[in-house]
């Protein structure tokens, strides 16, 4: 293997898919468990008022 500076690398489509996966995965894994915890108090925000509009005659 030489060290030309004239050589490229070049990436193929499939090893920056794989790239960008690993960059969305690793980078919003905060962000996910944030979103969990929103949606579970909102859950749990919506079973009180069901089970208010059920108790009213």
């Amino acid at each position: 293997m030489s060290d030309a500076p004239d050589q490229k690398v070049s990436l193929g489509c499939g090893t920056l898919i794989v790239i960008g996966l690993i960059v969305l995965f690793l980078g919003n894994a905060n962000d996910t468990k944030d979103v969990e915890r929103k949606l579970d108090a909102m859950n749990k925000k919506l079973e009180r008022i069901e089970k208010r509009l059920e108790s009213r005659p």
